[in-house]
């Protein structure tokens, strides 16, 4: 009991949605064993859940990113990290993999 004083109120919000969820599915059970039928239950939208949303949850990581980039004067504390090079590739590896690439095109070809 001493757990629902410390949660967020985006887990708060998780926690009713999947309750949400719990009581839709149990108003389905129900219709089901007293034969009414699936019509019956189907009636109610699934899209009117709660839980069910499209595209990245509050407080993602993109979010926490970008409102650091906005604040100059943490950045200044911060170190900056380094970009990785982009990886080459060598001549003989391109090299290897046309010769690889002709071999299966030639292939394809005679069994035409």
């Amino acid at each position: 009991m001493n757990n629902r004083i410390n949660l967020t109120s985006e887990q708060l919000r998780e926690a009713a949605a999947i309750k949400d969820q719990i009581e839709a599915l149990e108003a389905k059970l129900a219709g089901l064993l007293s034969g009414a039928g699936v019509s019956a239950v189907s009636a109610a939208p699934v899209a009117a859940t709660p839980g069910k949303r499209r595209g990245r949850k509050p407080g993602s990581k993109n979010k926490v990113k970008a409102s650091a980039e906005s604040t100059p004067s943490d950045s200044a504390a911060a170190p900056t990290a380094k970009k990785k090079a982009k990886r080459q590739m060598s001549p003989e590896g391109r090299a290897r993999i046309i010769a690889a690439q002709k071999a299966r095109w030639a292939k394809a070809k005679k069994g035409k």
